[in-house]
C-alpha cells in the first residue's frame, strides 16, 4: 500500500484509469456466504465474500480492499483461496509489513486483502453477487457465536474500499457484512506458541477445551522436535517429578494428578508427559476450558531457531470417551531478549509489547508480576530475569533497540 500526504488509498485506486466518473453508481454491499454456519473444533472450512449491487443493476468494479477481523481464540485464517467468479489481475494477502502489518500473522485476528481488476475488463457486481474470493479458516475454540467481520479500517493505512470502474478513487462500498458461526466443541488439546530467550527457562502450557465429556486416565505427552536450521539445544528440565505442573483443575472430582517424567537422560530429553486425572473415572461429564498442564523447558546459551511442540496422548487421538480428541501443536521460538515476535530485529512493535508488560519493580517474592501466559511474551522483556518488567528492563531494551539488529 502506498502512503500519500493528507491521506491514504490502496493500490487499487492508484492503478485504475484516470477517467472522471460520468455516471452515478449505486453502492455495492459486501456479504459473506454461506451463513449462518455451524462447524466443529478443528474443522477447516471456507467462507466466500461477495460484492452485491444494492439496486440489482450491474456495477463495474476496478478493485477491492478488505480489512478482515475475527476472534483468534476461536478461528485461525489459513489462506485466501483465490477462487472468485472473476479472474483478478492481482489478488491476495500481500506483505504489508511496512504499513500496518495485518498480514504478518494469519492467527492474530486481522488480515488485509486486495484485488485489482483488468483495466479493460472490470469485474461486475450484480444483484446476485460477484464472488470476490473465499477465505479458508480453521475452528480452534468452542463457542455458541463468533463472527468474521469486514471492518471499515484498522491501523493507520488499511481501509475497506470497493472502487468504481472508470473513475479515480471513487469508493462505492455499501453495507459491510459479518459471518456468524457456531463452533461445536470436541475434546481439544493445544499448545500456545512460546518465545523463549536463549539461556532461560519457560513454561510450555497445554490448554484444554473439553465439551461435556466423560473422562478417564489420559497421558498427555509433549515432544520437542527441532525444525531445520536450529542451533544449540532446548530440553525439558530434567528434575522429575517436580517439573510438571498442574496448571488448571479440569477434573475437580478426581483431585490433583500424579505427574510422571519421560525426560530423564536414559529415556529422552525431547519428550515429557503427565497423567492428568490419576486414571480415575470422573462419574459426571466434564466441561472445561483453560490450562491443563505446564512443562518447563530450558534453552542453552547457544540455542536459536524453532522447535515444534508436538502433542500425543496415551489413547492416540482418542483421549476422551466416545469422541476423538483434537491435538493442535505449537511452536517454541528461541529469541534474543527484547525480540518478542522473533522477527530477528528489536523494533517498535516489541516496544509496544514491552509497554503492555510493564509492571514496575517487584517485591522479590519470586513470583513473576507479569502474565505467565506465553502469548503475552512478557518474559522476553525481563532482561534481568527478576520476575518484573521495570525501568532496569527498559534500559536493557533501549540498549538493544538502539544497537544493531540481531
Amino acid at each position: 500500500m502506498r502512503r500519500l500526504r493528507g491521506g491514504t488509498v490502496g493500490f487499487c485506486a492508484l492503478a485504475v484509469h484516470a477517467v472522471a466518473a460520468s455516471t452515478a453508481s449505486a453502492a455495492v454491499d459486501l456479504e459473506w456466504r454461506p451463513q449462518p454456519l455451524s462447524v466443529s473444533v478443528a474443522q477447516v472450512f471456507d467462507l466466500g465474500v461477495y460484492a452485491v449491487s444494492e439496486t440489482g443493476d450491474d456495477q463495474g468494479v476496478s478493485g477491492v480492499d478488505l480489512v478482515l477481523t475475527w476472534d483468534p481464540t476461536k478461528l485461525v485464517l489459513i489462506r485466501d483461496n483465490r477462487d472468485g467468479d472473476y479472474h483478478w489481475m492481482f489478488s491476495g494477502l500481500q506483505n504489508d509489513a511496512q504499513a500496518d502489518g495485518l498480514n504478518d500473522s494469519l492467527a492474530d485476528g486481522d488480515a488485509f486483502y486486495q484485488a485489482l481488476a483488468s483495466f479493460s475488463n472490470p469485474a461486475i457486481a450484480s444483484g446476485a453477487g460477484l464472488k470476490i474470493t473465499s477465505f479458508r479458516f480453521e475452528a480452534i475454540g468452542k463457542t455458541d457465536l463468533t463472527s468474521v467481520e469486514i471492518a471499515t479500517g484498522l491501523g493507520n493505512y488499511s481501509r475497506t474500499h470497493v472502487y468504481m470502474a472508470g473513475a479515480v478513487n471513487v469508493d462505492i462500498k455499501g453495507n459491510l457484512g459479518a459471518a456468524d458461526l457456531e463452533v461445536l466443541g470436541k475434546a481439544l488439546l493445544r499448545v500456545p506458541d512460546v518465545s523463549l530467550p536463549a539461556g532461560r527457562t519457560q513454561d510450555i502450557l497445554v490448554v484444554g477445551e473439553i465439551d461435556n465429556r466423560e473422562t478417564f486416565g489420559v497421558e498427555i505427552l509433549l515432544e520437542l522436535v527441532p525444525r531445520g536450521g536450529t542451533a544449540g539445544t532446548v530440553i525439558f528440565t530434567p528434575a522429575p517429578p517436580t517439573d510438571i505442573l498442574q496448571a488448571g483443575d479440569a477434573w475437580p472430582a478426581a483431585g490433583l494428578f500424579t505427574p510422571f517424567d519421560t525426560d530423564q537422560i536414559a529415556f529422552s530429553t525431547s519428550l515429557n508427559g503427565s497423567v492428568d486425572d490419576n486414571g480415575v473415572v470422573v462419574p459426571q461429564p466434564v466441561t472445561y476450558s483453560g490450562r491443563l498442564t505446564a512443562f518447563p523447558a530450558v534453552a542453552d546459551e547457544l540455542a536459536a531457531g524453532e522447535w515444534e511442540l508436538r502433542l500425543a496422548t496415551s489413547q492416540g487421538n482418542s483421549g476422551w470417551v466416545e469422541l476423538d480428541s483434537v491435538l493442535i501443536p505449537g511452536t517454541l521460538r528461541v529469541v534474543d531478549l527484547g525480540d518478542g515476535d522473533g522477527s530477528l530485529g528489536i523494533d517498535a512493535r516489541d516496544f509496544s509489547e514491552l509497554a503492555r508488560c510493564f509492571t514496575g519493580p517487584g517485591l522479590g517474592d519470586g513470583e513473576p508480576l507479569y502474565p505467565d501466559d506465553p502469548s503475552a511474551r512478557c518474559a522476553v522483556y525481563d532482561f534481568d530475569d527478576d520476575g518484573d518488567v521495570d525501568a532496569d528492563d527498559y534500559a536493557g531494551f533501549h540498549a538493544a533497540f538502539a544497537g544493531p539488529a540481531p
